[in-house]
């Protein structure tokens, strides 16, 4: 079991990577190195008593930096904090947290993993922790929602995986697509209708609660799966951002 601590690192790197999300790297400063497994967040200090949760998108073995996806839209106290940072400022925070994480009992079969929004943060990481990393031979298919095309970022990196790794299945799907769009639309559950699912899938979801929410009835009630076979974490609202 990993213990949380408290952590001071500083801003090191960012870009914008649309209108609605930016990228953060924070060097530690104290500790020098952060032990966490793919699928985990930190809690950072953003005001006085008040904290808020970010997963890190990164991988997990690069333990003298971490990596956050910023949605600009809540714009509330934590998101304004991290964007009024310069670099080299420094931040206060806790972790690892979270329980998102590909587990030795989850075993060894095909890996869903179902995001909204920044939610693809964690499974960014479980992603690359497990094709990089783990080098894991099982299938693994990531479903990206999103209202529309200009909210995603990163679908050439997403794509070069495919190419380099034949048991990864990217799928971005937007709910609100214009004529342009030509890959799936909807949402992310509407993408498991017609797949075939197993006994020994497993299902790591992340993002708004109404999705999550769907999901799991989806999946448990129309499917017949069991709760153990869905692992999930969910964003708060996005005024308490």
């Amino acid at each position: 079991m990993i213990i949380p601590q408290k952590m001071t690192a500083k801003l090191a790197d960012f870009s914008k990577l649309n209108q609605r999300y930016g990228w953060y790297r924070f060097d530690l400063t104290s500790p020098a190195q952060l032990h966490n497994q793919a699928g985990q967040y930190l809690m950072i200090e953003v005001g006085e008593n008040t904290m808020r949760a970010y997963s890190m998108c990164d991988r997990p073995d690069l333990d003298s930096s971490f990596e956050i996806i910023l949605d600009y839209r809540p714009n509330g106290i934590g998101v304004n904090y991290i964007r009024n940072l310069k670099f080299g400022d420094q931040i206060n925070c806790l972790g690892p947290l979270g329980q998102l994480c590909v587990a030795p009992e989850h075993g060894d079969g095909r890996l869903f993993l179902l995001a909204t929004g920044s939610g693809m943060s964690p499974l960014h990481a479980i992603t690359i922790d497990q094709l990089q990393l783990q080098q894991t031979r099982r299938e693994l298919y990531f479903f990206w929602g999103a209202n529309n095309s200009s909210e995603f970022f990163w679908l050439d990196d997403f794509q070069d995986l495919q190419k380099s790794f034949p048991n990864f299945h990217f799928i971005p799907t937007i709910s609100d697509p214009d004529d342009s769009w030509t890959l799936e639309r909807g949402y992310v559950t509407d993408q498991l209708r017609g797949l075939e699912l197993l006994p020994s899938d497993h299902f790591y979801l992340c993002g708004n609660p109404a999705m999550i929410n769907s999901t799991i009835d989806y999946l448990c009630r129309e499917r017949g799966l069991d709760k153990t076979q869905i692992t999930t974490e969910q964003f708060s609202a996005p005024a308490s951002r």
